[in-house]
């Protein structure tokens, strides 16, 4: 999805480029040596691993070195005009290495820039690279290359095995969470896991503006976490007893009415508007329902929304250790809520579809009816298919993803309804998702704009950062437009119905978190990063591996490199000329080819829009 062009970009920071001095090799060296020049390479491509090399040129001398990336290989003099040596392969941060001959007296060719490839690839490079897109915290080049060698069900099967990346227990406040986060994405194995978890956190909200306390938040979490790969009903369960947000939507002692009066309404609301079931009937494949007028038809009326406030009643804290069980328990956040039948309305209750409660139901009997009355609705599944995909794959999926999706919500192929783990795989391994993987298949209002965390993590993890756990990577993060783990309201960070300006149908939810100095601090953090830094502590960055290709003037190798480990190696031609020429333009400095390179890509709206 274009929502905005690479070339804006390209002429407002190219006129800024820093001036550097370039110095071409000569010839014939003052030490009598020639300078060498190289021919071709074999092999070319590189396979990871052992591999035997052979060069040839022209001006090698005895004692000359095959460089690989700066690196001298075991080299053998053949002839003036060949050499060969031997080298080990791995990945490398932009998939390409530069490779030079160098005479005694340290006399160098011009590089020559070779790919490396997994020789033994179950997937391409460029699919690779777009799942892991869409299914982590963004494709570092060791997990490119692990993907490229399991094949995706071996890939899914790990995932789904990984020991869980915790949040840290009895934070004193969110701050350490906030961390967690961004620690986890960066470095933790379960990524899937993870990748679903703020997915989930985004849907099911609760919000530091009120859960505040690191001991009350971190058991929501732990919550996701746990039933990220388990039963969409268990995980109603778990959030509609979690303490958490029994106090974030005041289902926490709320207690039946007395004297004709009403129990709190705002978890009933949101459990069906915002996490379940959406407002309006919708079709199977995710649209709404019309009536004979056009108009959609309400799901629920006002008076729905009360009975399932009295379902909620009765319910109170755990019990502290130690403590003596009451109706109203301080506030405790470890376990799930516990009923006090005392406290809760005993009364029939009508529910979706004319489903009636009988009278005289305990606390536990009306919930457990009342959360399978909603996971039975036909609106859960095509409503939590939309909502996923959007996190994962595309803002706009068409309705046919969504049913296809929802489909398997509704039966995994064991007869087993809200399957999360089916369900997950199914959105990632939709063809429309996989439309992704080529420029030829991309679908024009397919993708979504980058949320600032993951607009974070990717670009980090692109370049191989690491992180510690406690990094501050938070506050990049909230001056793009998004506090984590504390959204505005119950609606997330941001709205999944919001309409791109100018737009009536095209939808761009991550989008409300830009304007004018989000946007800015976006492009303005790219330029750290683009220089080796982060503007933020507890975080590694090094873009060293770019200097070797930056030799090269035309800015060809440099280029590639950078397309290699942001686009996939997909850069479209001109965007890459224009960069080219940029490069090209400058008196020549390598770590400021690098940093223009790298600026110009990660900036561009073809990388902050993933496609």
């Amino acid at each position: 999805m274009r929502f905005i062009r690479s070339y804006r970009f390209l002429l407002i920071l190219s006129a800024a480029a820093p001036v550097y001095v370039w110095q071409a090799a000569d010839a014939q060296t003052p030490s009598g040596n020639p300078t060498p020049a190289i021919t071709t390479i074999s092999p070319n491509p590189i396979p990871y691993g052992s591999f035997d090399l052979s060069v040839t040129g022209s001006g090698f001398v005895q004692g000359a070195a095959v460089s690989y990336g700066g690196t001298a290989l075991p080299t053998t003099f053949v002839s003036s005009t060949s050499l060969t040596s031997t080298g080990t392969a791995a990945p490398v941060v932009g998939a390409l290495m530069p490779i030079t001959i160098v005479n005694p007296g340290s006399i160098s060719s011009l590089p020559v820039s070779v790919k490396l490839v997994q020789s033994n690839a179950l997937i391409p490079y460029a699919s690779a690279f777009h799942f892991l897109e869409q299914a982590t915290f963004g494709p570092t080049p060791a997990a490119i290359d692990h993907l490229q060698q399991i094949g995706y069900s071996q890939w899914f099967t790990e995932q789904f095995s990984e020991p869980i990346s915790p949040f840290t227990p009895n934070a004193p406040d969110i701050t350490q969470l906030q961390s967690d986060l961004f620690y986890n994405a960066l470095t933790g194995s379960d990524q899937l896991r993870q990748r679903v978890v703020l997915a989930l956190s985004e849907l099911f909200v609760i919000s530091g503006f009120k859960v505040w306390q690191g001991s009350s938040f971190e058991p929501y979490l732990q919550i996701l976490q746990q039933d990220a790969f388990g039963n969409f009903y268990n995980l109603m369960n778990d959030v509609t007893l979690s303490p958490s947000m029994g106090y974030y939507l005041d289902v926490a002692n709320n207690v039946k009415g007395a004297s004709g009066e009403l129990p709190n309404e705002n978890y009933a609301r949101e459990l069906m508007q915002l996490f379940t079931t959406g407002p309006v009937l919708l079709n199977a494949n995710g649209t709404p329902q019309l009536n004979s007028s056009g108009a959609t038809t309400p799901l629920y009326t006002e008076t729905t929304i009360q009975n399932f406030a009295r379902v909620f009643t009765g319910w109170t804290y755990p019990v502290m250790p130690g403590a003596t069980p009451q109706g109203i328990n301080p506030n405790y956040y470890v376990g799930p809520m516990v009923a006090w039948a005392a406290n809760h309305d005993t009364g029939s209750k009508t529910l979706l579809n004319g489903l009636v409660l009988p009278a005289g139901q305990t606390a536990q009997q009306d919930l457990t009816a009342a959360l399978q009355n909603i996971f039975a609705h036909p609106n859960v599944p095509p409503f939590i298919a939309t909502m996923l995909i959007q996190h994962l794959v595309s803002s706009n999926p068409s309705p046919a993803y969504v049913r296809r999706v929802a489909n398997v919500f509704i039966n995994d192929g064991t007869g087993t309804r809200g399957n999360l783990r089916a369900v997950i795989e199914a959105i990632l391994m939709d063809p429309e998702a996989r439309d992704s993987d080529s420029p030829t298949t991309w679908i024009s209002t397919g993708g979504h704009l980058r949320e600032p965390i993951l607009f974070i993590t990717s670009v980090l993890r692109n370049l191989n950062a690491t992180a510690t756990g406690s990094n501050m990577l938070m506050g990049l993060s909230e001056e793009m437009g998004q506090a984590v783990f504390y959204p505005e309201s119950v609606a997330g960070y941001f709205p999944p119905n919001y309409t791109l300006p100018g737009s009536t149908t095209l939808l761009g939810p991550e989008f409300d978190t830009m304007n004018s100095s989000s946007g800015l601090y976006r492009v303005n953090w790219i330029n750290g990063v683009s220089w080796g830094g982060t503007s933020s502590t507890g975080v590694t960055l090094s873009t060293s591996s770019f200097l070797p290709l930056a030799a090269d003037p035309t800015g060809v190798s440099l280029t590639k490199a950078v397309s290699n480990t942001f686009m996939a190696g997909q850069m479209p031609q001109d965007m890459q000329t224009a960069i080219e020429g940029v490069i090209a333009s400058l008196p020549h400095d390598p770590q400021g080819a690098v940093a223009s390179a790298i600026y110009l890509t990660a900036s561009s709206g073809m990388y902050q829009v993933q496609h």
